[in-house]
């Protein structure tokens, strides 16, 4: 069963990188998707080509962050939330190594990946 519809879909991948706001030229956004890297250097905006680059949708509000979306490189997804509410880098810094395990599994070693360490 479907959430959208084909032409609703259509219209969320038509990105376009945000020309006024907080991520004024650095990130790609579609009605509603965003193209974003857990990665903490990475193009601005980031390319879909990267391994760290996810097309989906970060959240907030207060007690927790989250991102999630769907990994071109890896044809796959990942959802990571975490319970705190003060430094969106931690969610990152967790997805990102998650990418680590995921590409060693597919005998990528580490993906060329470069992530944080998780802050508490």
């Amino acid at each position: 069963r479907k959430f959208v519809s084909d032409s609703a879909l259509a219209a969320m991948q038509i990105f376009h990188t945000l020309d006024t706001g907080w991520a004024r030229g650095t990130m790609n956004y579609g009605a509603g998707l965003e193209v974003r890297s857990v990665e903490p250097t990475h193009e601005n905006p980031p390319l879909l080509t990267d391994f760290a680059t996810f097309i989906g949708h970060d959240g907030q509000t207060y007690g927790f962050w989250s991102n999630q979306g769907w990994f071109p490189q890896l044809n796959g997804s990942i959802a990571v939330f975490t319970n705190q509410d003060y430094d969106q880098r931690v969610d990152y810094a967790m997805t990102c190594n998650i990418l680590k395990i995921v590409a060693r599994h597919r005998g990528l070693k580490d993906g060329g990946l470069q992530c944080l360490t998780p802050q508490s």
